[in-house]
């Protein structure tokens, strides 16, 4: 026995493995809070992040994760486990035309993020966290811990907790060529406006879109551009689209107010940058519809990546 203890020693077994460098995780911090404002009910995580061995100098980036509550669930109630989607601020180094390094900020969008916490017995208002989800660099994990934010001695219950993860890639995807990858859809983008329709001419303006009253899916609502005020975000804009759907734009307008229960509701919302004036807004939509399954129970659809393009008819409109 005495000859394996000295062979694992030389060989570097044993306690060698304690020179091993920890893992430097992405570690994001911040605060899990609900959100009940003009219809607009969400759990949200927010606050900010960097890796755990950088110095203590290095500027933290920002993070958000967000949930849409269903119309069923009280949107005062946390910590809810369900699908969190959102994104993170990156900075990455480039070289401009002068072929001097620059530092640049983007976002970079997360989905499907599925959050679960489960309840620390012997500690009250202690939660472990664990998570799945996807962005552009690969699929991911999150694990850490949600607490209860303490109340003001004498004030009310404080809705809050804070929240710490560290997040690891389980499977990595091709890292994006960020400048020249933007610089290459910036062009495509142009041709293909260019090929479909001049919007600056009224002649080439398309006529309105002919809508049938029965045999097809209908969806209609509204469209809104919530400013970063109203949604109590930093520097963002919302617009999104809320209302009912049926077999048909008949049904819906036969009966406005659903009292048959004919028509379920939808929505889809696009998130950009608080700098952003256009309206409508063209892009990508992720949003959800629901559909009444057996003893009318509604079941709630997920959608992402639905692309909607508006274009202005030669109505006006």
């Amino acid at each position: 026995k005495k000859k394996e203890t000295d062979k694992t020693a030389a060989d570097g077994g044993g306690e060698s493995k304690s020179d091993e460098p920890p893992p430097n995780y992405p570690l994001l911090v911040g605060t899990l809070s609900y959100v009940d404002k003009d219809n607009l009910r969400r759990h949200v995580i927010r606050g900010n992040w960097k890796y755990e061995q950088t110095a203590e100098t290095a500027a933290p980036m920002r993070f958000e994760l967000l949930r849409n509550v269903p119309p069923e669930e009280d949107v005062t109630q946390l910590p809810m486990d369900g699908e969190f989607n959102g994104s993170f601020s990156l900075q990455y180094a480039f070289k401009n035309t002068k072929g001097k390094l620059k530092l640049k900020n983007r976002t970079v969008a997360e989905s499907g993020v599925a959050l679960s916490f489960k309840e620390d017995k012997e500690n009250e208002g202690e939660y472990s966290v664990n998570g799945k989800g996807t962005n552009e660099f690969g699929v991911f994990e999150l694990f850490g811990t949600a607490s209860k934010a303490a109340s003001a001695p004498g004030g009310d219950d404080v809705k809050e907790y804070k929240v710490k993860v560290r997040k690891r890639y389980i499977s990595l995807a091709d890292p994006p060529a960020l400048e020249e990858k933007k610089k290459e859809k910036s062009k495509d983008k142009k041709r293909k406006l260019g090929d479909t329709v001049d919007v600056t001419n009224p002649q080439e303006l398309p006529p309105p879109t002919v809508l049938h009253p029965t045999g097809v899916i209908c969806l209609r609502g509204k469209l809104v551009r919530h400013t970063s005020t109203d949604l109590s975000l930093d520097n963002t804009i919302i617009h999104r689209i809320k209302g009912v759907w049926a077999m048909g734009l008949d049904k819906i307008l036969a009966d406005p107010d659903n009292t048959r229960g004919e028509c379920n509701k939808f929505e889809y919302e696009h998130k950009c940058s608080g700098d952003s004036t256009v309206f409508p807004l063209s892009g990508r939509y992720t949003g959800s519809f629901y559909v009444t399954a057996e003893a009318n129970n509604k079941t709630k659809v997920a959608e992402k990546d639905v692309i909607l393009k508006f274009f202005k008819n030669n109505e006006g409109y």
